[in-house]
């Protein structure tokens, strides 16, 4: 019996069982994995819409693709869901990465983490405070806890909460922060949040 390479293997079982939970998910086209191959380079909403025929929740499963996807590619699929404001779909592909990478405090796991937070502080509501607040305190990861308070400055100015700025106030004392840039990214939270943390 021959034996099937575990990428293609992860995709055939996925398309089988995909019908279990709905439709199948059509895997993303070749052009759209392209467009995202460039370092540093995230295509418009627009390009992304017209690549992916409109289709959100593939863009969502290749920034969730374990299996073997290039983790440049994934990660920029993850900024690239910034994009989709408004769009539930969107909303809930990167509130299960913040969920399923919300201990991690490392390596490429860390970097899902970090860019699902600023894609979900760009649009995310009210609700992901209560996940988001918390992450502040991870002492583990200077760049998670300056990723927090980036999306907290963002996400309370669109939602028009201030239940982060306590939790921001107290990163911007070098009593409790001793790092410089996640004092930065709180304070630069706080003036986002000016009118909201008074």
């Amino acid at each position: 019996m021959r034996r099937l390479p575990l990428p293609l293997l992860a995709v055939l079982l996925t398309t089988a069982v995909a019908p279990l939970w709905g439709d199948p998910i059509p895997a993303p086209p070749t052009a759209a994995i392209n467009a995202l191959s460039g370092l540093d380079f995230v295509p418009a909403r627009s390009d992304l819409v017209r690549l992916l025929d409109g289709n959100v929740p593939s863009l969502i499963a290749l920034a969730n693709d374990d299996a073997g996807s290039d983790p440049g590619i994934r990660l920029r699929a993850y900024h690239a869901l910034r994009q989709f404001l408004g769009d539930t779909e969107a909303m809930t592909g990167l509130r299960a990465a913040v969920a399923r990478y919300r201990t991690a405090r490392s390596g490429t796991e860390l970097l899902y983490l970090v860019a699902a937070i600023d894609s979900l502080g760009e649009i995310g509501d009210a609700s992901d405070l209560a996940t988001l607040v918390p992450l502040l305190q991870a002492t583990e990861s200077r760049d998670l806890r300056a990723a927090v308070a980036r999306a907290l400055g963002s996400l309370g100015v669109r939602a028009r909460v201030s239940d982060g700025c306590a939790a921001l106030r107290t990163r911007t004392d070098p009593n409790v922060e001793p790092v410089p840039m996640v004092r930065s990214a709180a304070n630069r939270a706080l003036n986002r949040l000016a009118t909201l943390c008074q």
